[in-house]
């Protein structure tokens, strides 16, 4: 069959026009459906490839750039203009109290991902203020509760439950992915990203080393929650590159 030809050669667009033909003329032929699915998965996964390659160029073309300013901020600003999404913890949210906008720069603001399990992001928070104006996204569990889900309903934010007692991350991308969000930059804090690094869903890192000394057995880190017990089950990295900034140095890696 012509279509196996095309598909093997990894024309799948060609190869799905044929058995598309074929399971039309014939809807018993078992060859022309199999590769007829098959074919429409291979041109998904392709194109996921090929839009992939083209972010982390952008990626990699940021960090390249040693004069963009004075500050990391800009920095950050760019790479918010290139992603999908930004995503963060309830407890950044508290802490930081942050906008997650690009600033600075002439982009469209990315959509805002923030992971509160129980659903009680403070009212008063920026991220709920400005919900009218950056589309918002709460992942929430089961556990939040009807009273909790109902003061989320008088904000003009999209509320998604997947979790039962916390928000199911793999769970969340599924459903993140089918709203057309594919390039997703997460912002931390520590528990975030080792949610995310648990369970081997980080495609890459950068991270930023600036001239401060900070510590103490309440300090936080980069990665917090359980962590791994030793350096052979911990993530494996890889130097992509690295960029000097007068007095910070920024690290740009892939997860191997």
């Amino acid at each position: 069959m012509e279509a196996k030809t095309f598909y093997e050669l990894g024309e799948y667009e060609k190869a799905y026009q044929l058995a598309k033909k074929a399971y039309e003329l014939e809807p018993y032929n078992r060859m022309a459906f199999t590769i007829l699915t098959q074919s429409e998965i291979a041109k998904e996964w392709k194109n996921y490839i090929e839009e992939s390659k083209n972010y982390f160029k952008k990626i990699e073309e940021i960090s390249n750039k040693k004069v963009i300013t004075k500050k990391d901020k800009i920095r950050v600003h760019k790479l918010r203009s290139i992603v999908d999404a930004i995503l963060i913890g309830k407890k950044t949210v508290e802490i930081d109290d942050p906008l997650l906008s690009v600033r600075g720069i002439k982009k469209k603001n990315p959509i805002r991902v923030i992971l509160d399990s129980s659903g009680t992001i403070n009212t008063n928070s920026r991220i709920l203020r400005t919900c009218s104006k950056i589309p918002t996204i709460i992942a929430v569990s089961k556990k939040a509760g009807n009273k909790n889900l109902e003061r989320l309903k008088k904000f003009p934010v999209t509320v998604i439950v997947c979790g039962n007692h916390k928000v199911d991350i793999k769970k969340l991308l599924r459903i993140l992915k089918e709203r057309k969000i594919k390039n997703l930059l997460i912002e931390g804090g520590g528990i975030t990203n080792w949610s995310f690094i648990e369970e081997n869903l980080i495609d890459e890192a950068i991270v930023t080393i600036s001239p401060y000394l900070l510590g103490g057995s309440d300090a936080p880190t980069l990665v917090d929650g359980n962590g791994f017990s030793t350096i052979a089950k911990s993530t494996k990295l890889k130097l992509k590159n690295v960029t000097k900034m007068k007095n910070e140095i920024v690290l740009h890696y892939k997860i191997k």
